[in-house]
């Protein structure tokens, strides 16, 4: 059925440019355009909604997500939907410039007959980032049938317990930070007269604990009166931004090999300065990560290479990752790394002949994708070249004629996988 169109009205921004605190770095950002899904679930509860991944990240591991789902402790059948509505019929565009290029006008996403027993998730790991901030464009289609505000509230760990402490949202440009985390669609407001019918809503949060916190995940739900039987929000651009986490230390390669039957973590870093320690950490579903050890640093500017051996682990499926930690009690997490105990080889990177007499260097790897690359550095951490390899590789010949006699390690970038391999130039 038609549903008559009326919309909440506040001046439109442009996302993460309005105050410093959206002026971040962007981590997640959702803007809709490759969705296309127009299915009506009559009962949310049998059958679950498929869950929408970001269409731009820099923190993949765990996937961040939008889902739509019913909230804890509901199991009445509920005639509630996402779909998509093409920008072309509600007057918005995307605003996010990524890597250069301005993305393109396209879909929003339409939650539909919202109600007030269901709740989006957003998924955002903030691993490596701190002062989180979100902003997203949304849309109503009527006050009288639909919901009647946006509540917000975020958790830390993953899902289990959600809070609202901390929260500070801009409810449209000129306004005073608002606490509460219920924020009104008032049509009557001044937000109302300002000339457009597509609302920005921006918030921070203060809690450190959302940050450099690879379980983050914010919540929207849709306030009450709502039946779940008419109306629909509309939403679009959404965005999580953040200030990268600055650690005195650069980790260059972190990746497994298998030593004498077991996993074997091995790692390579330059740059550091007044760092406490490596604490390594493993994981058998990728999420909920268990201190195993802790490794001393060198504290040197020279490169460093480092390694640990998992002795006690027995899955088969094995996930690491690094906690590098700060003598003031700063830390943040290296990438993870994904070991099938099935599959892991010796030998992940290799180089031949070592040492390298012929000025030809050889290095033997796993197949490489798109935009791989080796990186030479010097032993006191100095990068000395860079060299792009072709997708579908396992063998790359390396020209270092040039160089001068020395040792060095070769990092081989693919996917966002590091291996690295030392060798020495006669």
């Amino acid at each position: 059925m038609k549903k008559k169109f009326t919309s909440i009205i506040i001046a439109f921004f442009l996302l993460i440019s309005v105050t410093n605190s959206f002026s971040q770095t962007l981590i997640h950002y959702w803007h809709f355009n490759n969705f296309t899904t127009a299915t009506p679930i009559q009962d949310v509860v049998a059958n679950p909604i498929a869950p929408i991944t970001a269409d731009y990240t820099i923190v993949s591991t765990p996937s961040p997500q939008v889902s739509y789902t019913v909230l804890p402790g509901t199991a009445s059948p509920y005639n509630t939907y996402w779909d998509y509505l093409a920008s072309t019929n509600t007057g918005t565009s995307n605003a996010q410039t990524i890597n250069g290029t301005l993305t393109p006008a396209g879909n929003v996403l339409r939650p539909r007959n919202p109600s007030d027993k269901m709740q989006i998730l957003f998924k955002v790991p903030t691993t490596g980032y701190q002062s989180i901030a979100m902003a997203f464009d949304y849309q109503i289609s009527s006050v009288a049938s639909g919901p009647n505000s946006i509540i917000i509230d975020y958790s830390t760990d993953g899902g289990t317990t959600f809070v609202t402490s901390g929260l500070s949202i801009i409810t449209y440009a000129g306004a005073t930070p608002i606490t509460t985390s219920t924020v009104p669609f008032d049509v009557t407001s001044t937000a109302s007269s300002l000339a457009t019918n597509w609302n920005t809503l921006k918030f921070t949060i203060t809690n450190t604990a959302a940050e450099n916190n690879p379980n983050l995940v914010i919540r929207v739900k849709h306030g009450t009166p709502n039946s779940g039987t008419s109306g629909n929000v509309r939403y679009d651009n959404i965005t999580i931004t953040g200030t990268p986490i600055t650690l005195p230390v650069t980790l260059l390669a972190f990746n497994a090999i298998k030593n004498n039957g077991k996993t074997q973590l091995v790692w390579n870093t330059t740059n550091e300065l007044n760092m406490q320690s490596y604490n390594v950490e493993s994981s058998t579903d990728g999420t909920n990560f268990n201190f195993i050890a802790s490794v001393a640093p060198a504290n040197t500017a020279s490169l460093n290479s480092y390694s640990y051996t998992d002795t006690k682990s027995s899955a088969a499926i094995t996930y690491y990752r690094l906690k590098m930690m700060d003598n003031n009690g700063s830390y943040t997490y290296s990438n993870v790394i994904t070991v099938n105990s099935a599959t892991l080889t010796s030998k992940p990177l290799s180089v031949y002949p070592n040492p390298v007499v012929n000025g030809t260097l050889q290095l033997m790897h796993e197949i490489t994708l798109a935009n791989a690359s080796v990186d030479i550095y010097s032993v006191n951490g100095t990068l000395v070249k860079s060299y792009p390899v072709a997708a579908g590789m396992i063998v790359s010949n390396i020209a270092i004629n040039s160089f001068s006699s020395g040792t060095y390690i070769a990092i081989l970038k693919n996917n966002g996988s590091n291996s690295s391999v030392r060798f020495y130039k006669k």
